[in-house]
């Protein structure tokens, strides 16, 4: 995301894909870490869901962060 021009429509459609698996993956990991009472996978799901933001915020603007 390290760029200057805004992005196409295609590519905001690949930013949306990406945040969408990392959403699932993080719910998942944060489902399994709850199950399981394991606190270093809710961390790190809670980053990936940090992560899974961030590319929803790039492909909602349509430009870099």
């Amino acid at each position: 995301m390290l760029r200057s021009k805004k992005f196409r429509r295609f590519e905001k459609m690949i930013l949306f894909a990406i945040a969408l698996v990392l959403l699932g993956a993080s719910v998942t990991g944060a489902f399994l870490a709850f199950r399981n009472s394991q606190w270093r996978l809710g961390l790190v799901s809670a980053g990936v869901l940090a992560i899974a933001v961030v590319y929803f915020y790039a492909a909602k603007r349509g430009k870099p962060l």
